[in-house]
C-alpha cells in the first residue's frame, strides 16, 4: 500500500477512534441503528427458488424462449409423477406389474389421488369442459377398474386412451414389455397459473402425505415391510425438489449451530484469561451479533437494489464469520498493545488521563506526538489499514464474481460482498464501541461475562497504584520503561498485563509450545516435505475431476426422490421430456400457402426424428381448417379466429395465440422426446425465413449445433 495512502487510512480511524472513545454508547446506538435500518429491505428481498431462474442464465436464447413462451401462453402445466412398481421381493420372481391385481392396485392409486380435494378444480384439462389429462396405462380402460384379459386388451395395436379418442404410447406409460413390465407411470398434469399455484402446491403436499404414510419409503432389500395391494409406490411433484431442498437446509442449521458453537469456544479460548477481571469472553462472543446484523444489513441492501436470495447465498454465513473473526483478533491485539499487555509493546509508554484513564502514548496520525490518544485511536489507526486492504480485496473478488452469468451465483457473489462490507463497518464501529466499554469495565474491576460483579476490592487499589507507577514512569528515565510495564502487568488491570504471561492462553500456547516446536530443523523439512506430497497428491486428483453434475447429486443422500429417478433410469431409460416448439407468426401471414407449408414441413420434422414419441399433433392437421392447402379461401384470420371459437375445435385454443383484431400471433405444438440421447438435451432449432422458431424451453446450451434439426 502506498505510503500516502496508508498514511490517509491511519488518520481517519484515528479520528474515528478519538470519536468513539468519546461517546461509545452512541456509536454503539448508532451502528445498531442503521444497521436496523438496511434490514428493512429484506421485506423486498426476492426468495428465488425456481430451478430456471436459479441456474439458467438470461443470455443464452433458451431464456428468451422460455420469456416468449409463458408469456404468450403461461407456465407449462405442473407435473405429478406417480411410478408403481412390485415389490423388492418380487423382483426375483413375478415382478411384472401388468397383471390384473397390480392393475387394479395401481387404480386404487389413482382413485386415492384424485379423490383429494381440489383435483377437479385445479387439474389441467384436455380441452375446455372435457375430462382431466393424466397419462396412464389406465386410461385404455377409461380409468375404470381393470376387467378381463390384460395381454389381449394390450395387445391390440394401437392402445387406445378411451376418455381422449387417441392412441397411447406404451413406453411412456409402461416400462419394460408387455410380458415383463417393470413399473407402471401414472402423469397427472395440474394448471400452473397465479391464481391457482398456491392450491395447487398444496394439493401436491396433501398426495405427497397420504401416499408416503400408505406407501411409505423402503429400504433396498424390503425386509420387515409391509407392501399393502403387492405393489411398490414412488411419487415426485413439483414441489419435491424444494421440499428435499427446505429439508437439507433444516438440517444443514445444525451444522450452522455448531460451527457457531465450535467458533465461539475457539475465540473463548483466545480471549479468556485470568484473572476474570482480565479475560474478555463476552468481548469475544459478540462477533456472533456483529456477523448477523452484517447478515442483515448486506441481504437488506441486496433487497433494496432487487438482487435475489437463494440457498447458496446462505453459505455466506461461514465466510462472514472468518473474516469477522480476523478483523475482531487484528483490532484486539493492537488495542492490547497500545496498553502494554503485549511484549511488544514495551516501546510505548502509558500515562494517567485527566479522568484517569490509562492511554497509551503514541504518535498521532499527524507525525506529532501525542501523548493523551486514546488507546482505541490508535489501535484503529494501526489495524485500519490491514482490515480496509483485506476487506478491499475480498469485496473486489466477490464483485468481479457478480459478472458470473449464472443468476445464482451472480446473486450469491453480490450479497456476500454486500456483508463483508458491512463485518468491516461494524468491526470498526461496533466492535470499537464494545471493546471501549469493556475495558471500563475493566478498569472498574468487574468480571468478565458478569459485569454487575465487582472483583475483589484489592485490585481496585492495585489498579491505582500501578496508574500512579505509569504516570511517574513517563516523567522518568527511559531505562525505566520496562519496570514500569511490568509493575503494571502485576496489577491484572486492562492497562496492565505485560511480561511473559501476556495475552489469552492461545496466544501463550503458540508462543511458548507451538512456535518453538515448529522451529526445529526436522519438524521444518517434515512440514516441507509433506507440503509437497500434498501438492503432487492434489496435481494428480485435478486431473481426474469431472464436471459433469446430474440432478441427483444436489439431492440428500435420503431423499425418497432417489427412488423415484432410479425407476425412471431403470425402467424407462430416463423418461421423456416435454418439448414446446413456438412458432412467432406476427410478421407472417398464415393465410399464404408457403407459410402453412413451412409449419406442417417443421413439424413432420420433428415428427419423423427416431427420438420422437408419437403422436406430434399439429392444429393445422385438422382437415377442417384450410381445407385446400394449395389456396388461401378459409385461411384468414377471421377465418381462424371462427375456428377456433367452434366448440368443436376448443381443444386447439391453448396452442394459438391471437390479438384484439384476430391477427394470429404465435402458435405451437408439443411433442415427447426421449432423453436417451445426449443431443436431445441440447437440441437448438434455427430460424426459417421471418418465422421465429424457438428452442425447447429446457435447453441450456449446445455444444455442438450440426446435430440441431435441419431447416424445413
Amino acid at each position: 500500500m502506498p505510503q500516502c495512502l496508508h498514511h490517509c487510512i491511519s488518520g481517519a480511524f484515528f479520528r474515528l477512534g478519538c470519536a468513539i472513545d468519546a461517546r461509545p454508547k452512541a456509536a454503539l446506538s448508532a451502528s445498531c441503528l442503521c444497521s436496523l435500518l438496511c434490514m428493512l429491505g429484506l421485506l423486498w428481498l426476492d426468495v428465488i427458488v425456481d430451478y430456471e431462474t436459479l441456474w439458467v442464465p438470461r443470455t443464452v436464447e433458451s431464456w428468451d424462449d422460455k420469456v416468449v413462451f409463458e408469456r404468450n401462453f403461461g407456465k407449462p402445466d405442473r407435473r405429478l409423477v406417480v411410478l408403481v412398481t412390485a415389490p423388492p421381493a418380487a423382483v426375483g420372481g413375478a415382478a411384472n406389474v401388468l397383471t390384473l391385481p397390480r392393475l387394479r392396485a395401481a387404480h386404487g392409486v389413482h382413485t386415492t389421488i384424485t379423490s383429494v380435494d381440489g383435483y377437479d378444480r385445479l387439474c389441467t384439462r384436455a380441452f375446455e369442459g372435457g375430462p382431466c389429462t393424466v397419462s396412464s396405462i389406465l386410461a385404455a380402460w377409461d380409468f375404470a377398474e381393470p376387467s378381463g384379459d390384460v395381454a389381449s386388451m394390450l395387445g391390440q395395436q394401437p392402445v387406445v386412451d378411451q376418455r381422449l379418442r387417441r392412441p397411447m404410447v406404451l413406453s411412456t406409460v409402461v416400462g419394460g414389455t408387455a410380458a415383463h413390465a417393470t413399473a407402471l407411470q401414472m402423469v397427472f398434469l395440474m394448471r400452473n397459473t397465479p391464481e391457482t399455484e398456491d392450491d395447487v402446491a398444496e394439493w401436491e403436499r396433501r398426495v405427497l402425505e397420504l401416499l408416503h404414510d400408505r406407501w411409505k419409503v423402503r429400504s433396498d432389500d424390503g425386509h420387515g415391510e409391509q407392501f399393502p395391494d403387492d405393489i411398490d409406490v414412488h411419487v415426485m411433484a413439483e414441489r419435491s425438489f424444494q421440499d428435499e431442498n427446505d429439508r437439507a437446509i433444516n438440517k444443514d442449521f445444525i451444522i450452522v449451530g455448531l460451527a457457531v458453537t465450535v467458533m465461539i469456544l475457539y475465540v473463548t479460548a483466545v480471549t479468556g484469561s485470568n484473572p476474570p477481571v482480565r479475560s474478555r469472553v463476552l468481548l469475544g462472543s459478540s462477533i456472533v451479533v456483529c456477523v448477523g446484523f452484517s447478515l442483515g444489513a448486506g441481504f437488506g441492501i441486496c433487497g433494496f437494489l432487487g438482487v435475489g436470495f437463494n440457498q447458496i447465498s446462505q453459505m455466506c454465513f461461514f465466510i462472514l464469520f472468518g473474516v469477522g473473526v480476523d478483523d475482531m483478533f487484528i483490532i484486539l491485539e493492537r488495542f492490547k498493545a497500545c496498553g502494554g499487555e503485549d511484549e511488544k509493546a514495551s516501546a510505548q509508554r502509558t500515562k494517567v488521563a485527566p479522568h484517569g484513564e490509562v492511554r497509551a502514548e503514541s504518535v498521532g496520525h499527524d507525525g506529532r506526538e501525542d501523548t493523551a490518544a486514546p488507546r482505541i485511536a490508535v489501535a484503529l489507526s494501526e489495524a485500519g489499514p490491514s482490515i480496509t486492504l483485506t476487506t478491499v480485496t475480498d469485496v473486489a473478488a466477490f464483485a468481479l464474481g457478480s459478472n458470473i452469468e449464472v443468476p445464482c451465483i451472480r446473486d450469491f457473489c453480490k450479497g456476500t460482498a454486500a456483508c463483508i462490507f458491512f463485518v468491516f463497518v461494524l468491526q470498526s464501529t461496533f466492535f470499537a464501541a464494545l471493546l471501549v466499554l469493556d475495558q471500563r469495565r475493566m478498569d472498574a474491576g468487574r468480571v468478565d461475562c458478569c459485569p454487575c460483579m465487582l472483583a475483589d476490592p484489592r485490585h481496585l487499589e492495585e489498579k491505582e497504584a500501578a496508574a500512579a507507577a505509569a504516570a511517574d514512569a513517563s516523567t522518568g528515565a527511559s531505562s525505566s520503561s520496562s519496570s514500569s510495564n511490568s509493575q503494571s502487568g502485576s496489577s491484572g488491570g486492562g492497562g496492565g498485563g505485560g511480561g511473559a504471561r501476556a495475552g489469552g492462553c492461545m496466544h501463550r500456547f503458540i508462543k511458548e509450545k507451538f512456535a518453538p516446536f515448529l522451529m526445529k530443523p526436522v519438524v521444518k523439512a517434515t512440514v516441507v516435505v509433506a507440503f509437497i506430497l500434498v501438492a503432487c497428491v492434489a496435481a494428480q486428483r485435478l486431473s481426474q475431476l469431472h464436471n459433469h453434475m446430474g440432478i441427483t447429486e444436489w439431492m440428500p443422500k435420503d431423499s425418497y426422490l432417489l427412488d423415484v429417478f432410479g425407476v425412471l433410469d431403470t425402467a424407462f431409460v430416463g423418461g421423456s421430456v416435454t418439448v414446446h416448439f413456438v412458432f412467432d407468426l406476427q410478421a407472417a401471414d398464415f393465410s399464404e400457402p408457403g407459410t402453412r407449408a413451412a409449419l406442417s414441413a417443421y413439424r413432420e420434422a420433428v415428427a419423423s426424428l427416431p427420438l420422437a414419441l408419437p403422436p406430434v399433433n399439429f392444429f393445422l392437421d385438422e382437415p377442417s381448417l384450410c381445407p385446400d392447402a394449395e389456396s388461401t379461401a378459409g385461411c384468414s384470420d377471421a377465418d381462424v379466429k371462427a375456428w377456433l371459437e367452434s366448440s368443436a375445435n376448443a381443444q386447439w385454443r391453448p396452442f394459438v395465440v391471437v390479438d384484439d383484431t384476430g391477427k394470429m400471433q404465435y402458435a405451437r405444438f408439443t411433442a415427447e422426446l426421449a432423453q436417451s440421447a445426449e443431443w436431445v438435451r441440447c437440441l437448438v432449432l434455427r430460424a426459417y425465413h421471418h418465422l421465429a422458431l424457438t428452442r425447447p424451453i429446457t435447453d441450456v446450451g449446445c455444444a455442438s449445433p450440426s446435430e440441431a434439426l435441419p431447416n424445413p
